[in-house]
């Protein structure tokens, strides 16, 4: 055991006999899951993150293929396209580090994103308003993440999952902290969640202090009549004055 002094005081660190240094929590870091030989404009063996000029990026990205993770810190670092040593295949992307801006905007290997399995403490949508095509065009995307994205400064989920033709579900969106957003125009265009979770998604959201005026778009998304998503919704229309383009009741 090594004690090191500190201006918070004593801190005790404890390194390991054979000098392995200690990871960074897991629960930290972002995890997606790509299936590289879907349709894209990379190889059937590659990856590519469509991550924007004024993203912010210092991370490390472990690809999931045994081979050396990559420091990245710049939008324009070839490093972003990923060729994996164990060929065509589905892996696990981990991503360590801050990671501000993904923009997929149905382009490039967009299809090839199958499953957000956590969001990570890190990993921001975009808090400069300018780019809101997060997901557009992720028609194979699930998400399974049961942890929160942080929303803080974030103003716009526009076109967030546009086309996200395979998404069911996203846990616990009705604990997002919408606050601080705006816009919510082509949300969930052309994709749809379960009732459960859009139930979930209108009472946890018509609980929170909201922006007023807001056009909600859920695609075909439908709530439960006559119980409590009902209440939140009607609450949101006339309290806040929301608008909905969705499924209506189940």
């Amino acid at each position: 055991m090594v004690v090191i002094w500190g201006f918070g005081g004593l801190i005790m660190q404890m390194i390991s006999m054979l000098g392995v240094a200690a990871k960074r929590p897991r629960a930290k870091t972002m995890l997606w899951s790509v299936k590289t030989d879907n349709t894209g404009t990379t190889d059937d063996d590659q990856f590519k993150f469509r991550v924007a000029s004024n993203g912010v990026y210092d991370c490390t990205v472990d690809w999931g293929d045994g081979s050396t993770p990559d420091d990245i810190t710049t939008y324009n670092d070839a490093a972003w396209t990923h060729t994996f040593d164990g060929g065509a295949g589905t892996y696990d992307i981990e991503v360590t580090g801050q990671f501000e801006l993904i923009s997929f905007n149905n382009l490039e290997d967009c299809l090839k994103l199958v499953e957000i399995k956590r969001w990570g403490a890190d990993f921001r949508f975009d808090t400069s308003d300018t780019y809101n095509s997060y997901f557009f065009g992720c028609a194979n995307l699930v998400v399974t993440a049961t942890d929160i994205p942080n929303l803080t400064g974030l103003k716009t989920l526009r076109n967030a999952f546009r086309g996200c033709t395979a998404m069911v579900s996203v846990p616990n969106i009705g604990s997002w902290d919408i606050t601080g957003i705006t816009t919510m125009l082509y949300m969930f265009y052309e994709s749809q969640i379960s009732t459960a979770n859009y139930d979930s998604l209108l009472i946890g959201w018509e609980s929170q202090s909201i922006t007023n005026a807001i056009s909600f778009w859920a695609g075909s998304s439908t709530y439960t009549s006559g119980g409590a998503a009902a209440t939140a919704r009607a609450a949101l229309i006339s309290d806040h004055s929301w608008s909905f383009t969705d499924g209506g009741t189940a």
